[in-house]
């Protein structure tokens, strides 16, 4: 089977569909968690008045577009600000102090009131530095991508183990699609030795004490 590299969500690119961008697919918006399809086609809609060229101006759009607290937080895990520079924890640590100031700005706005808020002046772009902290660990880094998307992008947890396992492994999960039969046709079990049996999830026969039995199992973690 041919490998179609799975871009990220990048919040200037993407649409509410998976698309093609120079042969690779770009995840959409609403692929992430609590992201819905109203405020992707908000962030859709108004993201060609920002310029999106700075973490500030990404954290404008998003909250004109409807975003919650939570959405926003969903999309800094999942990439959607990489192409910034900076690392994911560093703009998910910072980015409430961004949304209270845009928040607490519009409210004094529509009250025309003038606050101590408003004497002081909202957080500016040049008081907005980014917190001298590592990226998340790998586990927690790709962790995020597998639980707000449903499945890895950038990488997963056991790529540092991907030479070991390929000596332990003998199969993937792209040969059991390729080996895998059509509706109408008939599963043939001559090439199974009789040695083995095979078990199904179903299958409610016990297994006795050094019986040979054919498993399969997806790694996931270590």
């Amino acid at each position: 089977a041919e490998k179609i590299p799975l871009l990220l969500p990048d919040i200037r690119m993407s649409s509410i569909k998976y698309s093609v961008v120079d042969g690779k697919i770009l995840t959409p918006l609403n692929a992430v968690k609590s992201v819905g399809v109203s405020v992707a086609e908000n962030i859709i809609k108004l993201r060609d008045q920002y310029h999106c060229d700075t973490f500030e101006n990404v954290m404008e759009l998003l909250s004109a577009a409807g975003a919650d607290k939570t959405a926003i937080e969903n999309l800094i895990k999942c990439g959607c600000c990489d192409y910034l520079g900076g690392n994911r924890r560093q703009y998910a640590t910072i980015y409430p102090k961004i949304y209270e100031s845009i928040h607490n700005e519009g409210k004094n706005n529509v009250a025309g009131q003038l606050s101590l808020f408003d004497l002081n002046g909202p957080v500016k772009k040049e008081d907005i530095v980014l917190p001298d902290i590592p990226e998340y660990s790998n586990d927690i880094y790709f962790g995020n991508e597998f639980e707000l998307m449903g499945t890895y992008v950038s990488g997963h947890p056991l790529d540092k183990y991907a030479s070991k396992l390929e000596k332990l492994c003998t199969h993937s999960a792209v040969d059991f699609l390729d080996a895998a039969p059509d509706d109408n046709d008939e599963i043939d079990n001559d090439g199974i030795e009789d040695e083995y049996t095979s078990l199904s999830v179903q299958d409610t026969r016990t297994v006795n004490d050094g019986q040979k039995v054919i498993i399969g199992g997806i790694i996931r973690k270590v």
